[in-house]
């Protein structure tokens, strides 16, 4: 006999609303670095690329996290 194909589920909504915090806080993000940038104080540029570093920075470790415990589970499976 041969075993049954497993079939895909569609991405869960946990995981999609996943992605749209993700998206919010990249927005977020930019829309801080512009401001960062816009100041009276002055229009140095490493400003908002010291923000886009650190929002890229939480970002990455945070889905580092989730991808690490995804992968937990699934081999706990």
């Amino acid at each position: 006999m041969s075993e049954p194909e497993k079939l895909t589920n569609p991405q869960p909504k946990s995981s999609r609303a996943i992605v749209y915090v993700f998206a919010t806080l990249i927005l977020w993000g930019l829309i801080i670095a512009l401001g960062a940038f816009q100041t009276q104080a002055s229009t140095d540029y490493r400003r908002p690329l010291i923000v886009i570093g650190v929002m890229g920075l939480f970002l990455g470790v945070w889905w580092f996290a989730l991808r690490s415990k995804r992968m937990r589970d699934q081999l706990n499976d």
